[in-house]
């Protein structure tokens, strides 16, 4: 069998930074890395969008004037986003017990970032938290 190689160029942007990510914590915060707001056009707010059916996040790129526009908000030193999505998770009744991570977060056709919460996982930030905390034991 012929080898396919491919070179893998090395960059400025760290491999933990290289592709789409995205979370949510159990206060509506969904923070997104600088490659993905980037990807999305760099917009200064965001239409949060809810698909109850598939149980998908939409965050659809948009001025700060748009009616329903939540503002991206800076999250870090990195260029990290954060939009503050607390109203999502009352009005469709969405229960977060830890921080989530999207995995599989993707950009659609349409320029909507998709973050499914059928395939959510704990983040791994949340989980090495949860394991430092002191035990209840008596």
């Amino acid at each position: 069998m012929r080898a396919d190689w491919q070179e893998i160029p090395r960059g400025d942007v760290m491999p933990q930074y290289a592709g789409l990510y995205a979370t949510m914590n159990p206060m509506g915060r969904i923070v997104m890395n600088r490659i993905t707001y980037d990807k999305l056009g760099s917009p200064e707010a965001f239409v949060i969008l809810y698909d109850r059916n598939n149980n998908r996040i939409g965050l659809k790129p948009a001025h700060g004037i748009v009616k329903n526009a939540y503002p991206a908000l800076v999250s870090n030193n990195a260029g990290a986003k954060m939009v503050r999505a607390f109203r999502l998770l009352r009005e469709h009744n969405i229960e977060l017990p830890h921080t989530v991570q999207f995995c599989d977060a993707d950009i659609s056709d349409d320029g909507i970032l998709i973050l499914d919460l059928r395939t959510a996982k704990l983040s791994p930030r949340a989980s090495a938290h949860k394991r430092r905390k002191p035990s209840d034991a008596s």
